[in-house]
Parts: C-alpha cells; sequence; structure tokens
C-alpha cells in the first residue's frame, strides 16, 4: 500500500512538472500562420460555419475546431487563452500514457513512459500551440488504452 501512495505522488509530480514545462513562457511569442488560421476557423459564427470551413481548408477532422470555437466564447482570443486548450489536452496526455504504460508493462514503466512524455521537447512545443496536435496525442493515448483493455479481456 505504501508503494502505492509512493506510486502516485511521482506521478502527480510528473504531471505538474510536465504541466509547468508546457505553461513556461507561453505568452512570449506571438501567433504564427498556421495558429491564425486555425482561430480564424473557430471564430466562425455558427458550428456548422466552422465544420464547412474546416472541410473547405483543412485536411484534419473538425472536431478541435469545434471545441476551440466554443472554448473562445467562454475565454477569449489570446496567445494565453486559445493555447490552454492544448496545454490541458497535453498535460492530460501524461496521465493517459501513465496508464497505457502500466496496463502494458506495470507501474514502474508506466512512470518511466509518463516522464519520458511529459519532457519531450517535440511533445512540450505541440502542447504549446494553437492546433490539434495534443489533443489527437491525447485520444490515440485514450484509444490505445481502451483498445488493449478489450484485447486483454478477450
Amino acid at each position: 500500500m505504501k508503494s502505492r501512495k509512493l506510486y502516485i505522488f511521482i506521478l502527480i509530480a510528473i504531471v505538474l512538472f510536465g504541466f509547468l514545462l508546457r505553461l513556461n513562457d507561453l505568452w512570449k511569442e506571438g501567433y504564427w500562420m498556421d495558429e491564425i488560421i486555425t482561430i480564424k476557423h473557430a471564430q466562425e459564427k455558427s458550428p456548422l460555419g466552422v465544420i464547412e470551413k474546416v472541410g473547405q481548408y483543412e485536411g484534419a477532422p473538425f472536431g478541435h475546431y469545434l471545441l476551440l470555437h466554443y472554448w473562445i466564447e467562454i475565454f477569449d482570443i489570446n496567445e494565453i487563452s486559445t493555447r490552454m486548450l492544448s496545454v490541458i489536452f497535453g498535460t492530460l496526455s501524461i496521465i493517459a500514457m501513465f496508464f497505457v504504460g502500466r496496463l502494458l508493462f506495470g507501474d514502474r514503466i508506466g512512470l518511466v513512459s509518463s516522464m519520458l512524455l511529459a519532457t519531450s521537447m517535440l511533445q512540450v512545443l505541440y502542447s504549446r500551440e494553437t492546433r490539434l496536435y495534443a489533443m489527437y496525442t491525447f485520444l490515440s493515448l485514450l484509444a490505445t488504452y481502451f483498445f488493449i483493455k478489450i484485447y486483454l479481456l478477450s
């Protein structure tokens, strides 16, 4: 039981560290072109307008753009608020990675894999952009987790 509490404490520390890496100087750089285009699509007047715009100009599913559409309505548009959605999904990915690693190989590997994801330069960068990358990383890890769970049950 004591080791379980230790693993939980370490996981919380890893998640907080990953979250802080993603937050560090989030506001220092202005938007780059792809972020501006993403925000422009998300700013359509209606959800249907977002879907149509994304269908015309993007080679990606519209889910992130719809979520960003409502996010902007609540939190407005600036470098911190729009990028915070990706920061949240990037941080959730660290937790999802722990559960995938734990499911396949145990708690220790779960912690190691979550630490690797938390400190991965590419993952940190993707989690700091107003783009769909962090959300899809999280959804891919979630799908992997449930696929493994279903596979192991059969």
